[in-house]
């Protein structure tokens, strides 16, 4: 390789890293090893970098629980969005229930990789991108879809490797990341337009919870 075209490469690093991104959910999943997911059964990453891969089935009352949370329609496509969280949010809790990861902590926490009770961002993405298709499935969605996770970060350009889970909205074909890395189980995630995420400092580092 000339030095031309090894100076060209690396300084293209940072803008790659800014933007690279798995279009397709089914194919992401796929190469994964990990389960197309259905309502009656799917299977969930933990143990960091996907691990433990665990079948899981949740009981009609579960479904219903989260049915509930779209009872009322939502009235906008930003309003669904917010409901997307809420139902991603009980979903891992209902989860983590069943597999141990109640007490995954959000953000960084080297020295949690291999245990099967705590999820790094690739378990997080995949397990995500597996709930909101489960609520396609249940015909909860009407302005969004799953789409495959991203990812940010190559060293280089003085961040982690990170990547989320990623919906689109249909009539704007705006995509967000939907990133339940940052905050332990159960809780909310964070929700932001995906171009702002790519480039948001504040949100490269997570803090490990105590």
């Amino acid at each position: 390789m000339s030095t031309a075209r090894f100076w060209t490469l690396l300084l293209a690093l940072p803008l790659l890293a800014g933007c690279i991104r798995w279009a397709d959910s089914t194919a992401y999943l796929t190469g994964k090893g990990v389960e197309q997911p259905t309502l009656d059964s799917f299977m969930v990453c933990h143990g960091y970098d996907c691990t433990f891969k665990t079948m899981v089935q949740l009981e009609p009352a579960d479904w219903r629980q989260v049915a509930d949370i779209f009872a009322q329609p939502p009235g906008d496509s930003a309003e669904e969005r917010a409901r997307i969280v809420a139902a991603v949010a009980m979903l891992e809790d209902k989860v983590g229930r069943r597999i141990g990861t109640t007490e995954d902590i959000g953000g960084v926490a080297f020295l949690a990789a291999g245990d099967p009770g705590q999820m790094d961002c690739i378990d997080e993405s995949i397990n995500t991108t597996i709930y909101v298709r489960l609520l396609e499935q249940q015909g909860l969605l009407r302005w969004h879809r799953a789409s495959g996770p991203a990812f940010r970060g190559a060293f280089v350009d003085g961040r982690w490797y990170h990547q989320t889970a990623v919906i689109v909205d249909l009539a704007t074909k705006q995509e967000y990341a939907l990133d339940t890395w940052f905050n332990g189980n159960g809780e909310p995630a964070v929700l932001m337009q995906l171009a702002d995420w790519r480039w948001s400092w504040d949100r490269s580092w997570g803090q490990k919870r105590s």
